[in-house]
């Protein structure tokens, strides 16, 4: 993260974050890293390290929701939705940017932002808190049928938090989205070039994209 904010300030970008409302749980991520050892690998984890619960826990990982037993509901997802709605009430932004866990929030947001009016706490004397921006059974009516918002995907093939179909899942609900897997690289400037000027026309890192478009 540390380049990526360096590059926005250096652009004149102002960044605004919030930490997750949630703890998360450090026994589910080791689980999910022993099922897919390159994750852990991949982040310089060492797991047969007797100390790595503890060393992640002093990170302190927030999330945003949890999801119960059977991934159907994603429990906490309300009071999130009110902390986002407290900082879109304080100021005006122009887009949001969410990694992981963070993307499917900021769809969500996006999409709120659209039609606030099936979330009411995103109303004020019947009026939007916020107007659109430009770039579980709340979250799925919020995103039902679809949102318009112009969205950047980055399938991250090596999140530990959000698997692939999830994020394909997100892709299907955007109306006017762009696709890109990630390989892995720093993509900093692209990230930037896009915040600046949100566009399809922007060459992605990769070759692989993938455009899509119902309007």
């Amino acid at each position: 993260m540390e380049p990526f904010c360096r590059e926005c300030e250096k652009r004149g970008i102002e960044l605004v974050f919030l930490d997750g409302s949630h703890g998360v749980n450090v026994d589910e991520i080791l689980a999910a890293w022993k099922r897919n050892p390159a994750f852990a690998e991949d982040l310089d984890y060492n797991l047969e390290d007797p100390n790595i619960k503890d060393t992640i826990q002093k990170m302190n990982p927030r999330g945003w929701w949890e999801y119960n037993k059977e991934r159907t509901l994603a429990l906490g997802s309300g009071d999130t939705l009110d902390l986002v709605r407290e900082a879109l009430e304080k100021q005006r932004f122009d887009g949001v940017f969410g990694f992981s866990q963070g993307g499917a929030l900021a769809a969500i947001t996006a999409a709120v932002l659209e039609r606030p009016a099936l979330y009411p706490s995103f109303l004020r004397d019947g009026k939007p808190i916020h107007p659109p921006l430009l770039i579980d059974p709340v979250t799925t009516r919020i995103l039902t049928p679809s949102f318009k918002t112009l969205t950047l995907h980055i399938l991250g093939e090596k999140d530990t938090i959000v698997p692939t179909r999830g994020t394909q899942a997100l892709v299907a609900l955007s109306e006017n989205c762009r696709m890109i897997k990630h390989d892995g690289a720093s993509w900093t400037a692209f990230y930037c070039d896009f915040i600046e000027n949100p566009s399809f026309d922007i060459p992605a890192p990769v070759a692989e994209v993938r455009k899509i478009s119902l309007l």
